[in-house]
């Protein structure tokens, strides 16, 4: 579980990459640090050929398993409380509220399979900074270390 939500962080992380600006955050060696062992741990458990890339199916198979871990009643939506076991907290608006207004495109307060899958989708394009169809650790890095704890911390 504890690996879990270190992704879940990492995740937050790329989540708030999306909305920071990169003029907006001066990174310290401590903060660098930090987010080349949130790269480790994110490719250890996404990279399942073990080739130090993770590619759009790795991706997108890891997103799936975490819409089905979160899908406690297994209706093939996420709703507010089922969002709030992301362990996710986003600045500026409650958590559920930032993630909803990402992923909810058809605002009925719920995301459906298809919208959290089409939002990691996205993600996953707007990750890949140079189109090889992989991410590198250097496109994670980039991404996770312009977020901000001011931006995104976990929730206890």
């Amino acid at each position: 579980m504890k690996k879990m939500a270190k992704l879940v962080l990492c995740m937050a992380l790329i989540f708030a990459g999306c909305a920071a600006s990169d003029a907006a955050f001066a990174l310290n060696r401590r903060a660098v640090a930090g987010g080349e062992e949130q790269v480790r741990q994110l490719l250890t458990l996404m990279d399942t050929d073990r080739n130090g890339m993770v590619s759009r199916a790795e991706f997108m198979r890891f997103m799936e398993a975490e819409f089905n871990r979160l899908d406690i009643d297994h209706n093939g939506e996420l709703d507010p409380a089922e969002l709030a076991h992301t362990q996710i907290w986003v600045a500026g608006a409650g958590r559920v509220e930032q993630l909803l207004r990402l992923m909810d495109k058809d605002r009925n307060g719920k995301v459906s399979r298809a919208e959290y899958m089409q939002f990691m989708e996205a993600e996953f394009n707007r990750l890949d900074v140079d189109r090889s169809g992989e991410l590198s650790p250097q496109e994670l890095s980039h991404t996770i270390l312009r977020a901000s704890p001011m931006h995104v911390s976990p929730h206890k």
